[in-house]
């Protein structure tokens, strides 16, 4: 997954916005790992119109020998410090916030409860919840 589309889930699941804990360097490295990723997957390693306009294109182009990408230990080492520097700061978000999202985890789960968790008017316990959703699912 994309670092874009990675951002979007935290945003929405916890709130927390990765591209203000991370450098602009990572960040768009992050972005440019996906596309070179894509292409050699995809692409057997050719470069196609639309990466050749893409920003990564121009950030990358020292690494590019006509329409092939090439890529060294060096590269790697350098792409998995990056990899490092996201992983470490979601790391230190997680350490920071967990008892805040928890709460909010717990919350949820009992605000969205269905109707018929219910036991004459009043909630049932968390542990009854989630014994009774265990049950559902198996």
């Amino acid at each position: 997954m994309n670092i874009d589309k990675a951002n979007i889930h935290y945003k929405k699941a916890l709130d927390i916005d990765l591209h203000i804990h991370i450098t602009k360097e990572c960040w768009d490295s992050l972005v440019d790992l996906v596309q070179i990723r894509n292409t050699l997957v995809h692409n057997n390693g050719l470069i196609d119109k639309k990466f050749r306009t893409s920003k990564t294109f121009f950030r990358i182009r020292n690494l590019i020998k006509g329409d092939l990408i090439f890529i060294d230990e060096q590269i790697i080492n350098r792409y998995q410090k990056y990899v490092v520097e996201l992983l470490s700061a979601i790391t230190n978000l997680f350490n920071t916030q967990y008892q805040k999202q928890l709460h909010n985890l717990v919350s949820n789960y009992y605000f969205n409860s269905k109707p018929e968790m219910e036991s004459e008017g009043r909630w049932i316990s968390l542990i009854d919840a989630i014994m009774s959703r265990t049950k559902e699912n198996v």
